[in-house]
């Protein structure tokens, strides 16, 4: 279970709308939302603000008990990151290629072909 996940569950455990607990703690509806979604890493004075609007503390967010992925688990995450930052162009880098794209986009590469040309 993730930090958000926990921090969701606190809060509808006391019965607060995001609005609710955005009055009491003074954090934005919009980071709340970021956060409860793991979309976003609060800094501490925020989770303390928020844990304090629920009446709950940092203890309270210990999980029961250990989750760990399992190998495989970890490995298909992995393989589907690997799929999305392949699609964004953010895959494994290729100095070549690299350099190829910035000269495609009209800056002079000599003297980083030059380096590279060095290094293999």
């Amino acid at each position: 279970m993730t930090n958000g996940t926990m921090l969701r569950q606190i809060r509808i455990a006391n019965r607060f709308s995001i609005t609710d607990l955005s009055q009491r703690s003074g954090i934005t509806r919009a980071q709340i939302s970021l956060i409860e979604n793991d979309k976003a890493d609060p800094r501490l004075s925020t989770l303390l603000r928020y844990l304090a609007a629920c009446g709950a503390d940092l203890s309270d967010l210990r999980a029961s008990s250990a989750e760990r992925d399992s190998l495989e688990e970890v490995r298909r995450r992995a393989a589907r990151a690997a799929v999305v930052l392949d699609k964004t162009g953010l895959g494994p880098s290729d100095p070549e290629l690299r350099l190829d794209r910035k000269q495609s986009l009209g800056f002079d590469t000599s003297r980083e072909r030059d380096s590279l040309a060095t290094r293999q």
